[in-house]
This record gives C-alpha cells, structure tokens and sequence, in this order.
C-alpha cells in the first residue's frame, strides 16, 4: 500500500498543475495541522518542555566569516555571499533528545510519539521537509500494522536519502556529523543504539559508518513501513538557519574532521597533490568548454578525478593529500573538511542559488579559498527544469580569469 502510494506520488509530480491541485486538496489536513502546528514537536516545544530527555554535548562557538581570496578589487559579485561578511553568528551546544515508544512510519522513517505527536528532528528539524515525507501515512500511523520491534535506536533516514535518493553531501551532514550525538549516548548508557538508515545503502554510506566502528548488526536497513522503537535517540541537525539557508556548527566539521582523519591515518595509498573534482555522471554543472578548460589544467600538471565511484576512504585519502583543489559546485566538495591545508578555487554557475557552503567550510578551517562565477547555460536541461525548484545549468570558465588565479598562487 505505502509503496504504491510512493510511486503514485512520483507520476503525479511529473504533470505539474495536476499535481499542485491535487497536492492541495489530499493533504489539506495535514496543512491544516502542519499551519496550527498540532502535536508537532520541533525544538520550540522541546525548549519550552522538560518532558522529553534533551541531552547537550560537542562545544559552543562563534565565527565571523571573512572574504574569499580574490584577485580583483571586489572579493565577489554574488549579494548571497555577501550577507555573510562581517556578521557574529553564535552556536550553541549541539543536542539530541531521547523519545520513548515511538514507531517509525513511512519511506522515511518519520517519528511519532504514543500520542501522535511527530517529531520535526526525525526529518532534519524542518517542518516543511515533512512535505515531502508522505504526510497521510505520519498522520495516519495508527491504521498500519507494526513490522519489528527495537529497544534502542537512531533513524537517519530523510527525503535526501532513502530508498530512491542518495545525496552524498546530506549523509554527511545529516547523518555523520550527528554521529558525535550518538556517541556521546552510548558513552552513558549500556546500551548501544542501532544505526537505521535507507535500504540499499551505497558504498560510501557503508564505509563512512564501517570507519566510525559500526559493524553490520549494529545498522538496521529501513524497508519497513511502521517499527516500534522503545527508546529512540534523536540528534538535532548541527546548524542555524539563516535567510533561507542554513550554517553548518563548525564544532560539527571539526569533529568529523578529526574522527575520519584519525581513523584514516593508516591508508598508504598515493594520489595527486593538483587535482580537478570532475562530475562525469552527474547532472549539471557540467564545462561547456572542456577541451580547452582540460588543456589549461594539464598544463599545470593537475590530475582529474570522479568521485562517483571511489570509496569513501580513497576520497578522504584524495582531499587529504591535495594541495590544491579545483572544482565546480557539488556535494563532492564537501570532502574539504577531511582536508590538509590546501588551495580551493570553486567554479560557480547560476549566482541566484545560495553556492556558500564550501566557502563557509573553507573559512572555518582556515583554507585559502577563492571562488570564479562562471557564465552558464540551461540549454541541456530545458526538459529537466520543467518541473525542478533547482534549475539545473553547465558552466562556461573564463580561462583567463582561471589563469590569473593559478598565477596568483604560483601554480605553474
């Protein structure tokens, strides 16, 4: 039933007017409940409550994020950027609260409690994501009949990852950075929590968790459509909002940072120390002039590379090594944070997306770091965009301008 519900979604989605209506109308009760925020528990309710076991740990910051490396008088164009210079931003203490006799419903594993209340965290503390989360099961989790039982747990399944999504640079922030939070958990309890992610998990989900420890009986594949879950930990994302995005705590980054390059520290093996993030099959973000954009980087004697399929302990290994990193906007450049030091040029298309994570990153750690906006093109996607929020684009690269960077840093 849930699965034919799922895969009618996906059709409706694809005639966009019908779907909009349609949309309208099936969860009009849960907008109603979603817009008077009925038993819903998000951090508001958690803060004002002592009912739930809210746990802290990881450490308070502040960071004031400073202009990227530019050679030219103006660090940057982009407006998006620029709201981020000069401004305090103040984290607090992650968090992660513990939930007893909870089920787990739905493609993504959406908590609710006894009383049908549903927890925002279980879908990355964004309400609105619950849009997305297949609402009429949430809501109507009692008229399905529970499938496993667990004593003690941790769901990390979102619209980003589950059983049809896998998103690269989601699992590591929404899933691995909470890792700290589950740690922490364990460290104070005799029991261990089970790790439930999406069914079918890729090879760097699998060894991004095997590094941190986790064997196989301690994951829990979710193909299920409701459990039972005695005591459930739910981690709340390392982040704060902010005009419509969100900043990563950098008490998150360093962590993972330090966990992975630890556990890495053995693997020998041999990369490049110049190289290009190439996206080979991916949508968008793709160079237009690539021949000429290939010759320039050979001559500086770079190294291209394809993230797709290299394991998770070869990228750590390959960002690790590099001195200098060359690359369009994509999740695989969030393997900075695993990095030693280096020179970071991002090439970046459509300026009216917010393309600042990597920067934010960068800034934290005290990379150099410098992005190019690039001229770009929607010409390969007419028919993808139709129906897509994130207008997907290739890029042209000025080469001079690329030129005058590798210049400005003695990369000859």
């Amino acid at each position: 039933m849930i699965r034919l519900l799922f895969e009618f979604r996906i059709w409706l989605k694809s005639h966009k007017w019908l779907f909009k209506s349609g949309s309208f109308i099936y969860y009009l009760d849960w907008k109603i409940r979603k817009y008077l925020k009925y038993k819903i528990i998000d951090n508001s309710v958690l803060n004002k409550h002592n009912k739930h076991k809210c746990i802290k740990y990881g450490n308070d910051n502040e960071v004031v994020f400073t202009e990227p490396l530019s050679i030219f008088e103006e660090c940057t164009d982009s407006l998006i950027l620029k709201q981020y210079l000069n401004n305090k931003f103040i984290f607090e203490r992650s968090h992660y609260t513990i939930f007893e006799d909870v089920v787990l419903v739905g493609p993504e594993a959406i908590a609710v409690t006894k009383n049908g209340s549903i927890i925002v965290d279980s879908c990355g503390g964004n309400i609105d994501l619950l849009d997305k989360c297949s609402p009429k099961i949430f809501i109507n989790s009692k008229k399905f009949d529970i499938e496993a039982e667990y004593s003690c747990c941790a769901q990390f399944v979102t619209p980003y990852n589950n059983n049809l999504n896998k998103n690269y640079w989601h699992w590591v922030s929404e899933c691995l950075m909470l890792m700290e939070g589950i740690e922490d958990f364990d460290s104070h309890h005799d029991l261990n929590a089970k790790i439930i992610i999406n069914n079918n998990p890729t090879k760097y989900q699998k060894q991004s968790l095997e590094l941190l420890g986790y064997k196989n009986d301690d994951i829990i594949l979710w193909k299920y459509n409701k459990v039972y879950v005695k005591k459930l930990i739910v981690p709340s994302l390392r982040r704060i909002p902010f005009n419509n995005s969100y900043i990563t705590n950098p008490s998150a980054i360093n962590w993972i940072k330090t966990k992975y390059n630890i556990s890495n520290s053995i693997n020998n093996k041999k990369f490049a120390s110049r190289i290009f993030i190439h996206r080979k099959d991916n949508t968008g973000r793709g160079i237009v002039n690539n021949t000429d954009f290939n010759l320039l980087l050979n001559s500086r004697s770079f190294t291209s590379y394809t993230l797709d399929n290299m394991s998770f302990n070869d990228q750590i290994n390959l960002f690790y090594n590099a001195k200098i990193i060359i690359s369009t906007h994509g999740a695989g450049l969030g393997n900075i944070i695993f990095s030693n030091n280096p020179i970071i040029i991002e090439l970046i298309g459509d300026p009216t997306h917010n393309h600042t994570e990597y920067f934010r990153i960068a800034n934290y750690l005290n990379f150099k770091y410098s992005n190019i906006y690039c001229e770009y093109s929607f010409n390969d996607y007419k028919d993808l965009n139709k129906f897509s929020f994130y207008k997907e684009h290739d890029i042209i690269v000025d080469l001079s301008v690329l030129e005058l960077y590798l210049d400005n840093y003695n990369i000859y």
